[in-house]
């Protein structure tokens, strides 16, 4: 059975068979200069004051003086990238934080008896009193009597 060579094989094979060493640029090897120097690094993008506190803020730059007229596109949008990480990682400790007030308000505003048993009591007073007491719902809510006739 033959056996054909993986993917990883090929470059290490093709190197054997050149005797050695081919022409190709391995990991190891120093950059090849390709006489232009990388684009990303041109400052083409133009800050403005918010742009230049972010970078401060995430190190770029040790001071707002010091952030030169244009910075590279690629730097900008890394900072914001980071900006964005950072400000939705500050909305979700907030948001946890406003939940748990909010429990604990809640907690501290907290009936001493059910709901149930307060329906019943008012349930039982709308009862005893009958329907001429209570004309309305409204009654039931604030133990108040709210028919002008009384007897």
């Amino acid at each position: 059975m033959i056996m054909l060579p993986t993917l990883r094989q090929i470059p290490r094979l093709a190197r054997q068979a050149a005797g050695g060493r081919l022409n190709s640029r391995c990991a190891t090897d120093a950059p090849m200069s390709t006489g232009v120097a990388g684009l990303e690094d041109i400052p083409t993008y133009t800050p403005d004051h918010l742009d230049k506190r972010i970078l401060v803020q995430f190190n770029y730059f040790p001071n707002l003086q010091s952030v030169p007229e244009k910075v590279p596109q690629a730097k900008m949008a890394q900072a914001k990238s980071k900006a964005r990480i950072a400000g939705a990682t500050v909305m979700m400790a907030g948001t946890v934080l406003m939940c748990v007030i909010t429990i604990l308000f809640a907690k501290s505003q907290m009936r001493q008896n059910s709901l149930v048993e307060e329906n019943y009591r008012r349930h039982m007073k709308y009862v005893t009193e009958g329907d001429a007491a209570q004309s309305s719902r409204l009654g039931l809510l604030t133990h108040t009597k709210t028919s002008s006739h009384e007897e």
